[in-house]
């Protein structure tokens, strides 16, 4: 969510911005968040005036509890003391981030995604997670189906917090992780030392690491990727064409940089298996769209 404050009247707005604008609406209740997260956002018209003029605020819930990112906000003494006053059996964290300065009010780190079958995902409002629980779980259920990890060395690349590492990593022998977020790959370490899974997760750049595996012909039979909305780029696309031996599972969000990046993978020598859609998000135009691969000539 936005938030701001008028100059001239001193109103404080807290809300999403109006299509195609800037300006926020204010909103007083969101029928579409999970009732606990909603209420907990809404706290934070109590200490409007020790925000900054303008700003955003990240939630995370596992569906009880909430915790509460804050960009852009310097941890101030009286800053501290009045969001202090917010936390409580249901709002159990706040975590502060401004010019270079951090700081963290009660407990900041959730683990979402607790189902059977899978370990639960650790996170902090910083780190990236999906926003929907159920349709999460059958994201990262057909993943792991389409990826056919069973006894497999799987290289996986923008890995986060491990929201599909953990379902890879139950049949895989072993699980390759990267992504460039160091708190996420963090978690990711303590989630697999937790779970005791067989993982290794590194802090690397995809669009990197890539051509050197090519260039030392090093080859993973399976590849799993989810990248920003940039997508991964035809220069690593090309090189995941000859890193990737037989399988490639590829999570999207965004369409057209999905096109470009499969056109590479095309012309490497891989053709589509598979094409599924994920509406994560109801009542927006975002959607995950994942798309199973595999090298011709492969079964």
């Amino acid at each position: 969510m936005h938030y701001a404050r008028d100059p001239q009247s001193g109103d404080f707005v807290l809300g999403f911005h109006r299509p195609r604008s800037h300006e926020i609406l204010d909103a007083t209740r969101c029928p579409v968040l999970v009732p606990v997260l909603d209420a907990a956002l809404q706290r934070l018209r109590e200490v409007s005036e020790h925000l900054p003029q303008e700003g955003e605020v990240l939630g995370l819930t596992d569906g009880q509890v909430v915790v509460l990112g804050l960009p852009g906000v310097r941890p101030q003494p009286e800053t501290v003391e009045a969001l202090m006053s917010l936390v409580d059996e249901r709002l159990v964290g706040i975590e502060l981030r401004g010019g270079r300065q951090a700081a963290t009010i009660g407990a900041t780190v959730l683990e979402v995604d607790r189902v059977a079958g899978l370990p639960p995902m650790l996170a902090s409002p910083f780190v990236f997670t999906q926003a929907h629980a159920a349709v999460n779980l059958a994201l990262v259920r057909h993943v792991a189906r389409m990826a056919r990890p069973d006894g497999q060395r799987v290289l996986e690349l923008f890995a986060g917090a491990g929201n599909f590492t953990r379902a890879l990593a139950k049949t895989a022998t072993r699980v390759w992780a990267s992504d460039t977020d160091r708190e996420a790959i963090d978690l990711l370490r303590k989630l697999a030392n937790d779970a005791r899974l067989p993982i290794n997760a590194k802090r690397q750049s995809a669009p990197r690491l890539l051509p050197k595996l090519a260039q030392a012909q090093i080859e993973y039979p399976v590849v799993v990727l989810d990248p920003p909305r940039a997508g991964l780029g035809q220069e690593a696309s090309a090189a995941l064409a000859k890193v990737a031996s037989e399988r490639i599972v590829y999570v999207s969000c965004d369409p057209s940089t999905l096109t470009r990046d499969l056109e590479v993978l095309d012309a490497g020598g891989f053709q589509i298996l598979d094409v599924t859609v994920f509406d994560l998000m109801p009542m927006t135009p975002e959607v995950e769209t994942v798309v199973t691969l595999k090298r011709r000539g492969t079964r």
